[in-house]
């Protein structure tokens, strides 16, 4: 079973990403909610990792980043990250 997460990595414009995310979603997003995922992510992730999910890794041990579908964001600001083996 494969996993993903959506993440914001700390050198991305979080203002933009989230902007994007509310604009994209109509404004039907829940605003607070989605600032709380982010806030909350860091923790969750080694937590999941602390589980034993292995994510996706570069050589320089960031997490590999993909677009997400339908998202129109390019390579670089993408922000869905996916586990190599299931839970």
């Amino acid at each position: 079973m494969m996993s993903s997460v959506l993440f914001l990595p700390e050198e991305d414009d979080r203002e933009r990403m989230f902007t994007d995310m509310v604009v994209r979603a109509h404004y039907l997003c829940d605003q607070e909610r989605l600032q709380d995922h982010y806030d909350d992510f860091p923790a969750r992730l080694k937590e999941m990792e602390g589980f034993g999910v292995v994510f996706e890794r570069l050589p320089d041990g960031k997490l590999q980043r993909h677009p997400g579908r339908g998202t129109g964001w390019s390579v670089d600001s993408s922000h869905i990250c996916y586990s190599k083996i299931g839970i």
